[in-house]
């Protein structure tokens, strides 16, 4: 479940006293969670040191390369004839480290895209490393004896719902980033990057030929997938259910390729249409069924345990019932989560439109436009274009951050996400990719039947002519936001429609509970925030002027001020 690693006199160019091994300057701390126990390694020998937590979906594949018989043996060989690079070898969700101790070298790193996150704290000679904050923190308190909150997190959070950089909410402590790792030679401290995705169009490939390869490769992740649950003796697959696209398309082909015995779950607002689209795919599927409707919305009030979950690194409220449902399912008859996670846009894309790349425009993909602050811009410079900006961002440090909060329970993955599928698609020409004509083609092609069945965007079947469809839906629904909007600035009143997977600005106006519940936390936790500095200014403005949703991003910084006992000075 965690791991923790401590190096003092950081700045030493040996970490071991003696040669005997008597005496060392490091600790590790394991905390372990029986799940897919083969797939976690803590090794420490008289040459190295390493761990990995998590779930390796590629294990078989290399021990059987390597000739080990376990993944351990697999990372000696691995390092003995790569290096540090055997790093990019590996598939899942998982992060680690690796100790030479003959050459003094540590290497510690997180996977491709960041899902299974570590921390890190330096200060003056001390190192400590964790995949829990609170164990960071509580470094840097007993270093420190305080610690300072980082004003840009909180501004992260009241405008893109999650950080945009390696920034936590408390300055000094860093997430290491995704496709990343730290390099600890001889006193020498730098992060390095091991691997980056680009969207350069690479393939020399015709759009019919595109359409097998994706096929070829989402079954490949697909079935790594499920053959990791038949691997550790679980005949029973979880999968998410919605009424889009991204996760009908993991049980539809899961289903294709002869697994069976999944259970799709599935929870939205009962007089939306999510659910009745979902079970529709379900039921086509023979799949049994679990919805968890949300009209009550109880996780609004769950602030502060979502908050401790994924150490307020994005909007609380983002996971809706998923943290509740996963809770009740918590038990040992399923293995892994499968979920559709960024299907959307790695199929598809982040761009719409016109097919062309532009520049990172930090305006974009926001929770919210309310407030004018300025972030620094070479936040932005790093990235070769907007896409790339919001993949890693929304996408990686985002929407993923709810893995945070889904592997307390159950370790999530989404074949979406595997490495090989999306360098491929990324390679394409963003022709192909965009307003979902490759992934619409796909599906209408390879999967007649499971294009038949609408979803809950679009009532009649999936085509592949459907980008001008959903441009034309886009820009009604953009429409009608903007329309909403001049109303309420005009104070006129303005329906809010119950029929949306989670009706944020419904629930608050409806449910008198819900609507005390966030006017009483923010009332209770402001003073938390320095009075009259410009964040408590700003709080203030966007709280009693903004929708919902923009609200709750306010209770996220709050409550993150009240855990992690922060001096708002």
């Amino acid at each position: 479940m965690t791991w923790t690693l401590s190096i003092k006199n950081i700045n030493e160019s040996k970490y071991i006293a003696s040669e005997d091994n008597s005496s060392l300057n490091f600790e590790v701390f394991t905390n372990f969670s029986p799940r897919f126990i083969n797939d976690k390694v803590y090794l420490d020998t008289d040459e190295y040191t390493a761990v990995l937590d998590g779930v390796v979906l590629n294990s078989k594949d290399l021990m059987q390369e390597y000739k080990s018989s376990t993944l351990s043996e697999y990372l000696i060989a691995a390092y003995q004839k790569n290096g540090q690079s055997f790093i990019n070898d590996l598939r899942g969700s998982y992060n680690g480290c690796f100790f030479d101790k003959k050459k003094n070298i540590w290497f510690i790193f997180v996977n491709h895209f960041g899902d299974r996150p570590l921390f890190y704290y330096k200060n003056r000679d001390e190192l400590i490393i964790s995949s829990d904050f609170k164990e960071v923190l509580d470094c840097s308190r007993r270093v420190d004896g305080k610690y300072k909150y980082n004003e840009m997190a909180a501004y992260s959070i009241l405008t893109y719902g999650f950080m945009i950089d390696d920034s936590t909410h408390i300055e000094g402590i860093k997430r290491l980033l995704p496709g990343r790792y730290i390099q600890i030679n001889k006193g020498n401290f730098n992060v390095e990057k091991y691997f980056e995705l680009s969207n350069k169009e690479i393939q020399s490939i015709s759009f019919t030929d595109a359409i097998e390869e994706l096929d070829i490769k989402f079954r490949k992740a697909v079935k790594r997938i499920f053959d990791k649950d038949l691997e550790y003796g679980y005949q029973s697959h979880l999968a998410d259910m919605s009424g889009g696209l991204d996760a009908r398309m993991v049980s539809w082909v899961a289903h294709e390729m002869g697994y069976s015995n999944i259970t799709n779950i599935c929870y939205s607002q009962s007089q939306a249409k999510e659910w009745r689209a979902a079970l529709n795919v379900s039921n086509a599927l023979g799949n049994d069924f679990i919805y968890m409707p949300l009209d009550k919305c109880n996780f609004i009030y769950d602030i502060e345990k979502l908050v401790s979950l994924n150490y307020g690194l994005s909007f609380y409220a983002g996971i809706t019932g998923g943290e509740r449902l996963l809770s009740y399912l918590h038990n040992n008859t399923f293995g892994l989560e499968m979920t559709g996670q960024l299907g959307d846009v790695i199929v598809g894309s982040y761009t719409t439109g016109k097919p062309k790349h532009s520049p990172p425009n930090f305006k974009d993909n926001k929770y919210s436009n309310y407030l004018n602050y300025e972030f620094n811009k070479e936040i932005f410079d790093e990235y070769d274009n907007h896409e790339m900006f919001t993949l890693y961002n929304r996408g990686f440090l985002g929407i993923l951050s709810s893995h945070l909060i889904r592997n307390k329970y159950i370790d999530a993955v989404s074949p979406f996400l595997d490495i090989d599928l999306l360098m491929f698609c990324l390679s394409l020409p963003l022709e192909y990719r965009v307003n979902h004509k490759l992934y619409h083609a796909w599906i209408v092609r390879k999967y007649p039947i499971c294009a038949e069945i609408p979803t809950s965007n679009y009532e009649g079947p999936v085509k592949e002519n459907m980008e001008w469809i959903n441009m034309r839906r886009k820009l009604k629904k953009g429409s009608i936001f903007y329309s909403r909007n001049i109303l309420k600035k005009l104070g006129l009143n303005v329906k809010e429609s119950p029929a949306t997977m989670n009706p944020m600005d419904y629930w608050y106006k409806n449910d008198i509970k819900v609507r005390e519940f966030i006017n009483n936390y923010f009332e209770e936790n402001k003073k938390r925030i320095l009075p009259a500095s410009k964040l408590s200014v700003d709080m203030d403005n966007l709280f009693y002027n903004g929708n919902t949703i923009e609200k709750l991003l306010i209770l996220t910084v709050l409550a993150s001020y009240k855990l992690f006992e922060i001096n708002g000075e």
